[in-house]
């Protein structure tokens, strides 16, 4: 399963992947400090999988 955090407070993120790793989880985890970097990074994503659904699409923008 793929997992993207998303919080402005890299200190937040940084706790919750700590958290994580003491976790006996199969997660696919991701962590973005603002929502436009969360979306780059699933444009790129897609792009790699040859995905035909823009992300934004995903959010109700176009």
């Amino acid at each position: 399963m793929q997992v993207m955090f998303v919080d402005d407070e890299s200190r937040v993120l940084s706790g919750i992947e700590r958290a994580l790793m003491l976790q006996d989880t199969e997660w696919e985890c991701r962590f973005a400090t603002s929502g436009q970097e969360a979306l780059a990074m699933l444009e790129e994503e897609a792009g790699r999988r040859g995905g035909v659904r823009h992300a934004h699409a995903a959010h109700g923008r176009r």
